[in-house]
């Protein structure tokens, strides 16, 4: 009994960095006014759609490589939804439902792949 209370009481002492070859470190971190900004961030097929309070809505590739940006969204992201086109003009609408549920931005699913911004 008294061997596994020292193991714990080394263990702790290694843990906090008192013992051992290698104490911890502490590393003093600022938060930044940008670290405490809500990013809301979903993912839908081959799209990443990013939700920032102060640079809006940005559409991009799984490569990075932007296309939409909507500076005008202020919200956060509650979901996408994906619709059928009745039109027949594309494969699809993706529906971005914010949540705040005012600010609904659509976009047109092409058959090259590509998304293309529409207005309902």
């Amino acid at each position: 009994m008294a061997f596994l209370a020292g193991l714990l009481i080394y263990a702790f002492c290694y843990r906090a960095g008192i013992v051992g070859s290698h104490p911890q470190v502490l590393v003093e971190a600022s938060v930044t006014a940008q670290s405490l900004q809500k990013i809301d961030t979903l993912k839908h097929d081959q799209w990443i759609f990013t939700a920032h309070p102060d640079l809006g809505l940005t559409v991009s590739t799984l490569s990075g490589d932007t296309i939409h940006q909507l500076p005008e969204f202020r919200s956060g992201l509650a979901g996408i939804d994906a619709r059928p086109d009745t039109t027949g003009i594309s494969l699809g609408m993706l529906v971005i439902r914010s949540d705040c549920g005012f600010a609904n931005p659509c976009f047109r699913i092409m058959s090259n792949g590509t998304l293309e911004s529409v207005n309902i």
